[in-house]
């Protein structure tokens, strides 16, 4: 672990080290993508046009949108834990790595607050979608209730039936 903070040293110093890995850039990527697509203004939509040509999926729900943004943040807040480590381990075992261990530190930490804002954003998003549906499906649901109100539903079927028991009996 110390040679691998010794390799991270070096590469801050020559000025390659990043504080987000390769794999969760494509994911925030896709995620800011689909922060500013879901956003009206023409703005947002020149900025789009002008990101690398991944998308989100345009038969994407709102949840799947907000589930996948959660996924994002997961996986970022994992990075700024491993770099907390770093941190820990760079102050005990490396004092001349800690500076650089902060730094990277505090850009993984702010990426992971921009990557929860944009996921904050989607999952509100996805709660006002579903609780449009819900207002929906209780409309067509009280129109039901009504329809059914409408015929004999309720009506008092045994008592009907013994009442007209009895006046085949009398017919006979």
């Amino acid at each position: 672990i110390l040679a691998q903070a010794r390799q991270q040293g070096r590469k801050a110093a020559a000025g390659g080290a990043t504080a987000m890995p390769q794999r969760l850039r494509f994911g925030t990527t896709i995620l800011v993508i689909a922060y500013f697509v879901l956003l009206p203004s023409a703005q947002a939509a020149e900025q789009v046009a002008q990101q690398p040509a991944f998308k989100a999926s345009s038969g994407a729900s709102d949840a799947q949108k907000a589930s996948e943004g959660v996924r994002i943040y997961l996986k970022a807040s994992k990075h700024r834990n491993e770099a907390w480590g770093d941190v820990l381990e760079a102050r005990k075992q490396a004092p001349a790595l800690y500076p650089s261990s902060l730094g990277k530190l505090a850009k993984a930490n702010n990426w992971t607050t921009e990557i929860l804002d944009m996921a904050s954003k989607l999952q509100a998003k996805a709660v006002d979608a579903a609780q449009g549906e819900l207002k929906e499906l209780k409309a067509v649901h009280e129109n039901r209730e009504k329809a059914l109100g409408e015929g004999r539903f309720g009506a008092d079927f045994k008592g009907e039936a013994s009442e007209l028991k009895r006046r085949m009996r009398t017919v006979r």
